[in-house]
This record gives C-alpha cells, structure tokens and sequence, in this order.
C-alpha cells in the first residue's frame, strides 16, 4: 500500500524512472500515485501520447481505448504492486 511505500521510498530503488503514468483507478489514484513517485517515475491524472504506460484496474473506457490507439503499454495494479516489493 502507499503507506508502506511511502515509510520505505528513501531506500526504494528508482525502477519507474523515465515512464510517464496514468490511471483509470479513480479509487486508488492517490495510492497509485505514491508508489509511481517513490519509484522515480512521474503521474499525471490526464492521458497524453507521452505516457508510457497505463495502469488499468478495468479494461474500458477512454484510457483504454487511447492507450490502444496509441501503442501505450497497459498494465494491472499487480503490476506496479509487484515492482514495489521488488
């Protein structure tokens, strides 16, 4: 969770450095959020073609259909929980 990354994200190494990320889990954006910065990359609420990836709890909707469009790689939370723990 964010609080766990946050307690930790002195030490944590910068795996998300240079990726520009986004989200379509409105409920969990704030958590989501935190461990993309405490993981070096950066987060924005809106969709641009420079994101480089989607972090996606459903797979519709806007986001989606963007990042298709535009070859943005999409990926689940597990994901980015998986690299937390890294």
């Amino acid at each position: 969770d964010a609080s766990g990354c946050e307690r930790h994200c002195c030490f944590a190494p910068r795996l998300l450095e240079g990726m520009l990320i986004t989200t379509n889990c409105e409920d969990r954006s704030q958590a989501i959020q935190s461990m993309v910065t405490a993981l070096g990359g950066h987060y924005t609420h809106e969709m641009t073609r420079d994101h480089t990836h989607l972090i996606a709890e459903q797979i519709q909707g806007l986001k989606i259909e963007f990042a298709h469009a535009h070859r943005i790689v999409v990926v689940n939370t597990m994901w980015l929980e998986t690299t937390v723990r890294i």
